[in-house]
């Protein structure tokens, strides 16, 4: 192997610990200076794809690259009519996606390797801090938490007096973001199948410390995406099989957990015992979501085509229900259409399916032929876009870099895999 072809591809490694740190440069840079820092980081990953283009540039996919510079196009308009500086980072990040997308990739293993390990090493850092913090809160109050301003602390302080655990962040679901991450990872990690103990250790821990979070939809989501790629693994028969078995295992799991919840007095439950309280009353569960899409809809009606802007339903919803920290419209797709019109929404669905659709057709490619050198990875990234899919109707995955990040730098390898499999398939006819 050559000293190019080891560096081969790092563009999506410093992505990957772009995300790693993105959340974690206050603490070493001051809060002030953290955006400035990140956008840094930003830009020397497209120095790094800038100078990779070098190389042989190289479509991966025609048509998702098509449907992609669509949708940066829209969010641009959107960036032009409201610029704020975490909308900007956030569409740098989207066009740092678009680039890789572009980037000749030579060594897939090198770099599935280095990205996976960064960020199961970081998320099982963020998963020991949440155990810390269920055990100790003052512990992580003194050596994190306090390193934030009195508001964030509060915020912060909130959740925990819940029973909702936040590690080292003051923001629950960004914690559950590498907690979903670490999961996966140690679900479908092929480096990981040589050590049987650690990964079966780790799915559970991970398993654990998401419960400690008490983020339903995450938790639930991240859960039943590893069946649900299980499932659509298969096709026929062996799929309708495989939903019976699912179902059958759902059904008892849930006998399981109520059983649990009754018997148990500790406030670990506490949330799941609540929905499922109200599932059987009849009253609201959703955290009070009602509430904000029928706001995001009163924006709706008023720019149904083109969109308020970028941002601007976040706005209007925050200061239409008097709350003193920022709510989104805590569901894609009503958000896209409150800040980028019905037109937003089509372009994005259209992407959307298309990478859905790819995810689904390797896993089953997979499944029919065993020797696809990297089925373990597809399950990864389609376990990830599922969850992101899904996660979409409670929240806003998109536009919270916790979640995009990561979507983006799977799409990619899931594009790239895809490549390399239909290579494989023509050296093999």
């Amino acid at each position: 192997m050559t000293g190019k072809t080891r560096r081969a591809w790092w563009p999506l490694s410093l992505f990957a610990l772009y995300y790693v740190f993105m959340y974690c440069i206050p603490f070493l840079t001051g809060f002030d200076n953290a955006r400035y820092v990140r956008f840094a980081m930003l830009a020397m990953v497209l120095v790094g794809e800038l100078f990779y283009f070098k190389n042989k540039l190289i479509i991966v996919d025609k048509n998702l690259i098509k449907y992609f510079c669509v949708f940066l196009i829209v969010t641009f308009v959107g960036l032009t009519r409201n610029f704020t500086i975490t909308n900007m980072e956030v569409f740098t990040g989207y066009f740092c996606c678009l680039l890789m997308l572009l980037i000749r990739h030579r060594n897939i293993d090198v770099e599935l390797r280095k990205v996976t390990n960064i960020l199961l090493v970081f998320s099982a850092f963020v998963a020991i801090t949440v155990i810390i913090q269920w055990i100790n809160p003052s512990i992580i109050q003194t050596a994190f938490l306090s390193k934030y301003d009195s508001v964030a602390q509060s915020y912060a302080n909130n959740f925990i007096s819940r029973g909702s655990y936040t590690g080292i962040f003051t923001e629950v679901s960004i914690t559950c973001a590498y907690l979903v991450l670490g999961l996966g990872i140690s679900v479908y990690s092929r480096y990981l199948n040589r050590h049987k103990f650690v990964k079966y250790f780790l799915i559970a821990f991970f398993g654990f410390t998401l419960l400690l979070t008490a983020k339903r939809a995450q938790t639930l989501l991240a859960l039943f995406s590893i069946p649900l790629v299980y499932m659509l693994k298969s096709t026929g028969r062996a799929f309708l099989k495989k939903i019976l078995k699912v179902i059958f295992a759902m059904v008892l799991g849930i006998v399981i957990l109520i059983i649990v919840i009754s018997q148990s007095n500790s406030d670990l439950f506490e949330r799941y015992a609540e929905t499922i309280v109200g599932l059987v009353s009849g009253s609201d569960i959703t955290s009070g979501r009602t509430l904000i899409w029928a706001q995001a809809f009163q924006l709706i009606l008023t720019w149904p085509i083109f969109g308020s802007g970028w941002g601007k339903s976040e706005m209007f919803i925050t200061r239409a229900l008097g709350s003193s920290v920022s709510l989104g419209a805590h569901n894609l797709w009503i958000q896209l259409w409150a800040d980028f019109g019905i037109i937003g929404v089509a372009i994005f669905a259209i992407l959307f399916i298309y990478i859905i659709a790819n995810a689904v057709k390797l896993l089953r490619v997979c499944y029919h032929q065993k020797d696809i050198k990297y089925s373990w990875a597809i399950s990864l990234c389609a376990y990830y876009v599922l969850f992101f899919a899904m996660y979409s109707v409670f929240a806003s995955p998109l536009f919270d870099r916790a979640y995009s990040t990561p979507f983006f730098i799977f799409v990619v390898f899931l594009f790239v895999i895809k490549k390399s499999v239909q290579e494989q398939q023509i050296h093999k006819a």
